[in-house]
Parts: C-alpha cells; sequence; structure tokens
C-alpha cells in the first residue's frame, strides 16, 4: 500500500481518506468494513467493526433522507393544524352508527365572541379529547357510556377527559384571548 494523500499511517493503522461525506462513499466503507468484519476473529474486534457498519448504515440513512434517522419529534414531525368548528356543538353524530343526536342547547344563538372563545379554549385539543369531552360535559354521558360508544375502555375516557381539562385549564391561563 501506498503512503501518500489517499493513505494516511497512524500508529499500527492506514488510515483510507474516502473523500467527501457522500452516501456512495459511505457505501464504499460499509462494504469494506463488513469484508473486514467476515475475516476477523477477535470478538472485540468484530463487535468495534459491527458497530462500525451500524454508523454507516446511520449516517447513509440520514445522508438520504435528510433528517436523523429514528427521529419523530421536532422539526422533522408534520405539523397539525386544526380547526375546529363550534358548530359541532350542535349535533353529534356516532362513528358507530349512522345515528345523528340533536343537542338541545344550539350554537347558533352564541355571539361571534362566544364562538371564538370556545374555539381557542379547545384548540389545543386531539380528535378523541374533544370528543369524550362533548360527549361528558355537553352530553351528560358517563365514562362507561362513552366507552361503550366510542369503543375504548372506561379508564382511557377518563384519561382524555382529565386531559382535556387540563389543557382547557392551561389554554384559558396562557391566552389572552380568553382573560377576562
Amino acid at each position: 500500500m501506498a503512503i501518500g494523500p489517499l493513505y494516511t499511517k497512524y500508529e499500527a493503522f492506514t488510515i483510507m481518506n474516502m473523500g467527501p461525506a457522500t452516501a456512495d462513499n459511505y457505501r464504499r466503507s460499509r462494504k469494506m468494513t463488513r469484508a473486514v468484519h467476515s475475516r476477523a476473529t477477535d470478538k472485540a474486534e468484530r463487535r468495534v467493526l459491527a458497530e462500525m457498519v451500524a454508523e454507516c448504515d446511520y449516517v447513509i440513512d440520514w445522508l438520504e433522507t435528510g433528517r436523523r434517522p429514528g427521529s419523530f419529534t421536532g422539526a422533522e414531525r408534520a405539523v397539525r393544524v386544526q380547526t375546529w368548528d363550534p358548530s359541532i356543538l350542535d349535533s353529534y353524530s356516532s362513528p358507530n352508527s349512522r345515528w345523528v343526536i340533536e343537542r338541545d342547547k344550539s350554537s347558533r344563538d352564541l355571539t361571534d365572541d362566544e364562538r371564538f372563545r370556545i374555539e381557542e379554549a379547545m384548540r389545543d385539543l386531539s380528535q378523541r379529547e374533544r370528543q369524550c369531552y362533548m360527549l361528558n360535559v355537553v352530553d351528560g354521558m358517563t365514562f362507561e357510556e362513552i366507552s361503550r360508544e366510542l369503543h375504548v375502555g372506561r379508564s382511557s375516557v377518563q384519561k382524555y377527559i382529565e386531559r382535556a381539562r387540563e389543557k382547557i385549564e392551561n389554554t384559558k391561563m396562557t391566552s389572552l384571548f380568553l382573560l377576562e
């Protein structure tokens, strides 16, 4: 092996310069590391080489997708913007059957300001939290009735409603639109 711009001698090792960090160069590096791994006999050396192959896989995935592999939070996560129409207060259509509940209390009598405040208070709720909260608070259904209607456990319904109440209280405390 010639020592030059492509190879560098470091202690007992010869380091090969693969060029810029591209997916193709990492693939070549992974291929060479796998070949050395298959010939290695020392258990510790095989473990280090296997980790090097795994690191190459990780970097290749990152370079190809443009984001950190396995990350589902932060900038990679899709932003969910959900508008909520307070007119849902007028009726509830069951997701499990073809019936609709017309509610006695009508949102038609609400002013634009009241509609906005309701929408603002409930904007952070997930679809399931909103559904459970509405069935409990507006329709007066028990946790057991809601769990049968939505085919989820009673404790899940209780958690959804507790989370909804916490989120609504938090929004009421932090939103300038909901301050009295």
